[in-house]
């Protein structure tokens, strides 16, 4: 009868940025025992025997080989791709979030340590983590940084990031009392760039468009995010998102006493025509939390019923999602400016 060959299996946790905990202990073999396990890193490096802790000393994507061999001498081998990182941490490695973010590359994690910063962070085009240690322990206040005479905000994307660039963990505040606001995104600013914002808690931001958030030609993933007491003069109070080709997707977050002229809590419009691009990806909005926010009445809309507390669709707009609630919105929850929508 001829042998079969062995079943190698590996199993891999990654339990810090660069080691992992390895076991070959489900391999098997149909018609005999495994007598060998031999494992190579990816990295030169190379051992012997079942269960295996490794610690890369360079970040990076490893593939991991684990070869089996049975009692007939057959040998199979698996793969594992990993990834080694690098995790900075803010103050201890550097005294800013931005001095974090100029020294990393793709596949770092900044944790940042409970406490105050006051500045204006940049993601610099990079697919990196940047988290508070404890969430909800670590705040970003915009500063006083200025460009061209206008104030910038908290946070900053606009280097074609993807959604390995992602934010988590934090609160973010625009500008303090007496401080110039940004004209759009007091909080956040995405231009261009898909990244993904998580657990952040955005408050006290002010800007003329896009209180807190402000998503230009955006597929952005804003999660479990909080949105409460911003403020546009004109446009989203909360959130605006524009476009003409993608736009975000909110999920499963608080949208709470926000106001505007016009979409209190959020503002969707097109620049495209007043109509969508063909195939443009919808905005999303599900499983959200849309309560006590306020428009107070844009002048270029003649009918007031087109004001919306909650939600402000524009022209040639609108958004899939399900699952959200509506409470208390001034003067309604949601309004389309195309009524048959």
């Amino acid at each position: 009868m001829t042998p079969l060959p062995p079943v190698a299996v590996i199993e891999c946790t990654q339990t810090s940025p660069q080691t992992f905990q390895l076991s070959g202990g489900s391999s098997y073999d149909p018609d005999g025992v495994i007598t060998g396990f031999t494992w190579d890193f990816g990295d030169g490096e190379t051992a012997q025997g079942q269960e295996m802790t490794y610690r890369y000393s360079e970040a990076g994507v490893f593939t991991i080989a684990l070869t089996v061999t049975d009692d007939s001498g057959m040998k199979t081998t698996k793969y594992e791709h990993v990834t080694s990182y690098y995790e900075i941490e803010v103050p201890n490695d550097f005294a800013t979030i931005q001095k974090a973010i100029e020294a990393a590359t793709d596949g770092d994690v900044i944790c940042v340590s409970p406490g105050t910063y006051v500045e204006n962070i940049d993601f610099l085009g990079k697919a990196i983590v940047v988290k508070a240690q404890i969430v909800g322990s670590a705040t970003i206040q915009a500063g006083a940084k200025e460009v061209s005479g206008s104030p910038l905000p908290a946070v900053r994307f606009h280097n074609e990031e993807n959604r390995n660039s992602i934010l988590e963990g934090f609160i973010i505040q625009g500008p303090g009392p007496g401080t110039a606001t940004p004209h759009s995104g007091a909080g956040i600013n995405i231009s261009g760039a898909s990244p993904t914002i998580r657990n952040c808690t955005l408050q006290n931001c002010t800007a003329a468009e896009g209180g807190a958030v402000y998503a230009y030609e955006s597929n952005c993933l804003v999660q479990d995010c909080k949105i409460s007491n911003c403020t546009a003069t004109i446009n989203g109070g909360g959130v605006l998102m524009i476009g003409e080709s993608v736009f975000p997707e909110l999920r499963d977050c608080a949208i709470t006493s926000n106001r505007a002229n016009a979409g209190g809590g959020i503002y969707i419009f097109t620049t495209h025509e007043t109509r969508l691009a063909e195939d443009a990806t919808l905005p999303v909005i599900s499983g959200c939390d849309i309560a006590s926010n306020y428009a107070s009445g844009n002048p270029r809309l003649a009918l007031k019923n087109k004001v919306g507390g909650g939600i402000e669709v524009g022209t040639g707009c609108r958004y899939e999602g399900e699952g959200n609630t509506f409470r208390s919105n001034t003067p309604c929850d949601v309004a389309f400016h195309d009524c048959n929508l």
